[in-house]
């Protein structure tokens, strides 16, 4: 887990803190037109996700979308709780 941390959020890491203004703006244009009428795919490392020791929820071996499935899925279960 250090290593991989390293790897993406250290100085010469792939991804930075500011990278959430990306998510940001990923949202708005999700209220466009043309995003509308196209369905959402967040298949990527689906049925790879697995158990890990010491850690909450599952994890994939490589990239994947498993933290937008599970978002959704919780905030299902929030919507369901409502009713």
């Amino acid at each position: 887990m250090r290593l991989h941390y390293v790897r993406r959020f250290s100085p010469g890491g792939t991804w930075e803190q500011d990278d959430s203004d990306n998510w940001i703006q990923a949202t708005e244009t999700s209220r466009g037109t043309v995003a509308r009428r196209v369905p959402m795919n967040y298949q990527m490392g689906l049925g790879h996700e697995r158990a890990q020791e010491g850690l909450r929820g599952r994890v994939g071996d490589f990239m994947s979308d498993n933290n937008q499935r599970d978002f959704y899925k919780r905030w299902a279960e929030l919507i369901a709780e409502e009713r």
